[in-house]
């Protein structure tokens, strides 16, 4: 398997575990040094700029508490 086809499967792995609410399954796919950046208000209580795996986790519980 190519880096390019690695990557991919990363990516959906990940796409599918944060909806179902397997955080552990898309953590395990993020390199360490991960880096989430969602531009919006304030009024968007996810956005902002998350770096590393904690944070990476905060996003997602924090996106998970206010979508459906």
């Amino acid at each position: 398997m190519t880096t390019i086809e690695r990557n991919i499967a990363a990516t959906r792995a990940v796409y599918a575990a944060v909806p179902a609410g397997d955080l552990q399954t898309a953590v395990a796919h993020l390199d360490p040094d991960v880096r989430i950046t969602y531009y919006g208000t304030e009024s968007i209580p996810y956005a902002g700029d998350y770096r590393g795996i904690e944070e990476a986790v905060k996003f997602f519980t924090t996106v998970g508490q206010h979508i459906e």
